[in-house]
């Protein structure tokens, strides 16, 4: 976390039966009166992400509902939480968490192709659009080569008439802007049935030059998510990852300049898109140790 972009805290609650809305309340003053209405919320939503946050900072909530089958409100017991470090566990964790998916982790390159097929076998349907997203930086040149090795038997595993895509991510800047990767910091085949096609693109990916840990998570979720042509109602992207997110805002717009490596875009922007359409596209991340925590400043 930082003082600039700390992850912040997920409130969560159950369900009230016939609700017509929900008002979050919160204070940053652990034991003191909670006075501060902080968002007003649909009868269908029962989850919210609060990125008003600071680090260091401990918050207390609650949540009031309203119900057409009572007379005035139903108040939730009070709950306390603060901002948490960015480690590569936890904003992958998130990822899945706010989008409906599943986190998985992996000790090593050697056991990825069984993690996979088990998601496959867990959350694919028939007619599946099951995108791969594929961190291509240096460190996981031992992670790309078990995909390629592993992608006819990851291919068998699918259900009928799924379609598969495949992007990578590399460094936004280091890899573009400043041209240490070839300018080529992202790449992208979208979803199709040919999946010798998959395969094909898959064995002749490799590895950028990139810059020192994080990478650039959040634009290739953000860039994969808005430019595969989905059409299936169960849409799967696996995030395949051993960093966090850089979180840096960048200074639009880029150039040889910038100071630093940065994202154009944020958490919510991807879980936003994610969710947007009425049609969630859910994260899968598997994220490869040894898990790698990364400079977040």
């Amino acid at each position: 976390a930082s003082n600039q972009y700390p992850l912040g805290v997920i409130n969560e609650w159950s369900s009230l039966n016939s609700a017509t809305s929900y008002n979050l309340y919160r204070s940053d003053d652990v034991g003191s009166a909670i006075d501060e209405l902080i968002i007003s919320l649909d009868a269908n939503v029962n989850t919210y992400f609060d990125t008003s946050v600071v680090e260091g900072v401990q918050y207390q909530y609650y949540v009031v509902g309203t119900s057409s089958n009572i007379d005035g409100s139903v108040k939730s017991n009070t709950t306390i939480g603060s901002a948490v470090s960015l480690t590569t566990e936890n904003s992958f964790g998130l990822l899945a968490n706010l989008t409906g998916g599943y986190y998985s982790t992996t000790p090593s390159a050697d056991s990825l192709t069984d993690v996979i097929i088990a998601l496959i076998d867990s959350f694919a349907t028939e007619d599946a659009d099951i995108m791969f997203l594929i961190d291509k930086t240096a460190s996981m040149f031992d992670d790309i080569i078990a995909v390629q090795s592993g992608l006819t038997s990851i291919i068998a595993a699918l259900p009928s008439n799924c379609r598969l895509g495949l992007a990578s991510y590399g460094d936004l800047v280091a890899d573009s802007v400043w041209g240490s990767g070839g300018n080529n910091w992202y790449d992208f085949e979208d979803l199709s049935l040919n999946h010798s096609n998959i395969q094909t693109l898959v064995d002749n990916l490799v590895t950028t030059g990139g810059n020192e840990i994080p990478e650039s998570v959040f634009d290739g979720l953000y860039r994969t998510i808005e430019k595969a042509n989905w059409q299936s109602s169960n849409k799967i992207l696996i995030i395949i990852g051993d960093a966090p997110p850089i979180i840096t805002p960048c200074n639009l717009p880029l150039t040889i300049a910038q100071p630093v490596e940065c994202t154009m875009h944020t958490i919510m922007d991807v879980v936003n898109s994610c969710l947007a359409n009425d049609v969630i596209t859910n994260l899968y991340p598997v994220v490869i140790g040894p898990i790698k925590s990364g400079n977040t400043n």
